[in-house]
């Protein structure tokens, strides 16, 4: 929830929008820098990491469904791989987490769009 309230404040112009890396400016744009969608999960992972499809299609669905040991399993490989493509290396402290609460279910996910779309066509 807290990537569409991101969201909605930098579309708003409440917040600049800005990048961890310019690479995923174009990934990134779309969505005003906040990663919102799954499928951006992917393309980061891909980009950032060197990824192959099918790897990143993996860390997306555990993303997805809050699979920590897959998550887990695949974070230094994430780190080694943006390490070797000119990342720095930082610590683990927001990565490796889920980024979503355990209230995200399909229907709750339904809903957030909805608001994030009232909440651009009407600010509050």
């Amino acid at each position: 929830m807290d990537s569409i309230n991101d969201f909605v404040a930098r579309k708003h112009g409440r917040s600049k929008v800005t990048y961890y890396d310019d690479r995923l400016r174009h990934i990134l744009e779309e969505t005003y820098g906040a990663i919102v969608y799954q499928e951006q999960v992917m393309r980061i992972s891909m980009e950032m990491a060197g990824f192959p499809a099918s790897k990143a299609e993996k860390l997306r669905k555990a993303m997805g469904k809050k699979i920590q040991q897959i998550m887990d399993q695949l974070y230094p490989e994430f780190i080694e791989g943006s390490v070797e493509r000119g990342t720095a290396r930082r610590s683990r402290s927001r990565s490796g987490t889920t980024s979503r609460s355990s209230r995200s279910t399909p229907s709750t996910r339904v809903t957030q769009r909805r608001t994030a779309c009232s909440r651009t066509r009407r600010p509050t």
